[in-house]
């Protein structure tokens, strides 16, 4: 499956840290690109990898997952806003 190899791509860039292969797979699975399942509870594993290698857009996501919950990922308010906080205070304007 094309989507699946992709991931598997991603996955190896990702495990080297690259940060673009980190908001991918984050993007990849809370949209459910490349014909693949959204898959929120994946999507936060990536972004909160992503957040921590420093990616503002990733803390601010993360904010949004726990601000509203998704399927799989419960409403969580205290760490919306540790990561809202923290996306803002690196100059995000989601955050």
């Amino acid at each position: 499956d094309e989507g699946l190899g992709a991931v598997k791509r991603y996955e190896m860039a990702a495990e080297s840290s690259h940060n673009d292969a980190l908001m991918s797979l984050g993007r990849i699975f809370e949209f459910g690109e490349l014909g693949l399942e959204v898959d929120f509870p994946k999507a936060v594993q990536w972004y909160e990898r992503a957040a921590d290698q420093g990616i503002v857009e990733a803390g601010a996501r993360l904010g949004s997952f726990f601000l509203h919950g998704r399927k799989g990922v419960p409403k969580n308010l205290q760490e919306a806003l540790r990561w809202n906080t923290w996306a803002a205070e690196e100059g995000s304007a989601e955050g």
